[in-house]
């Protein structure tokens, strides 16, 4: 069971790829047993089997770098880190150009 300390750095973390990736519109975060804890934006509103699909092809991409970049036809440019305490997060970004 996972406590409110490590609820509360996956929240923050999300909340700073939203500042720092430029065009975030969403983002899903696993947990190391591939359970998702969290979600925001667009990831918000993801059907289970369409978050079953991005979590089963973020993994065959991985591979050893731990980064991983697709098109989804739904939400657009999609890109996946495997960070160092085991968790995954996908972070959807805007890849409308500018009018």
């Amino acid at each position: 069971m996972r406590g409110d300390k490590e609820i509360d750095e996956v929240i923050d973390i999300s909340t700073k790829l939203f500042e720092l990736i430029p065009k975030t519109v969403g983002t899903l975060t696993f947990d190391e047993n591939e359970h998702l804890i969290d979600t925001s934006g667009v990831g918000r509103e993801l059907k289970k089997t369409h978050i079953q699909d991005i979590f089963k092809k973020a993994n065959e991409g991985l591979g050893k770098v731990g980064y991983f970049t697709f098109y989804d036809d739904h939400h657009g440019l999609t890109h996946v880190f495997k960070r160092h305490d085991g968790k995954t997060t996908v972070i959807y970004t805007d890849d409308k150009k500018e009018e």
